[in-house]
């Protein structure tokens, strides 16, 4: 897998930015334009995550490697804090740590979580908790280089509906939210719940076509 920069026009062919290991997930572009992260994969540390930088040699940049997955990387829009999810717990849970990572981390999601999303403005963040419940969370980052990172409790919003066809830890966002987080863009299945599941066709009598 390879990490390639493409014009919205679609005007060119796409500029190789990096030549990853294994199996290489970009999850978002920092608001500065200064780095894309991004998650690969390796034998020992399974899914890690990296910092691409998009000045220079575009040299990867560790920000964190385990011996569990972290996935679903998303910057801050200060871009001071980072918020991912790891499996650490024994199941996928939403964390906040400061970019880079000096050990000041913050478990945000209480039962299970995924997918996180940060509100323009920083003043909130979203995750989607094991029921499919869509969380928000009222955090402060401060002004100040040093500010600490304060969040309060996961409040409930909305069901948001599981899309199929990958793994949780390569899944991809289901969910987008406007700039104020009044408002959000979601996928659903067409028709609503009765039209998730694909009809079961029955075919009697089939020996009877072969005959023919």
């Amino acid at each position: 897998w390879a990490i390639y920069q493409k014009s919205m026009t679609g005007s060119d062919n796409g500029e190789l930015l990096s030549r990853t290991g294994n199996n290489a997930y970009p999850w978002d572009w920092s608001q500065d334009g200064k780095f894309i992260a991004y998650s690969d994969y390796a034998d020992k540390t399974h899914y890690d995550l990296w910092l691409l930088p998009l000045m220079g040699e575009h040299k990867p940049i560790s920000y964190l490697q385990t011996r569990f997955n972290e996935t679903h990387a998303q910057f801050s829009p200060d871009g001071r804090w980072m918020a991912y999810v790891s499996d650490e717990s024994g199941q996928p849970q939403v964390y906040v740590q400061a970019i880079p990572a000096n050990g000041e981390r913050r478990t945000i999601s209480t039962a299970g979580g995924d997918l996180p999303r940060w509100r323009q403005d920083g003043k909130e963040l979203y995750y989607i908790a094991a029921d499919q419940k869509l969380m928000a969370i009222q955090v402060k980052t401060g002004s100040a280089p040093s500010a600490p990172f304060e969040s309060g409790p996961p409040q409930p919003l909305f069901i948001v509906e599981p899309l199929g066809g990958a793994t949780p830890i390569t899944s991809r966002y289901p969910y987008q939210p406007a700039v104020d987080g009044r408002r959000f863009l979601v996928n659903v299945h067409a028709g609503g719940e009765a039209a998730s599941a694909p009809p079961i066709t029955v075919l009697v009598n089939w020996e009877d076509g072969l005959k023919k």
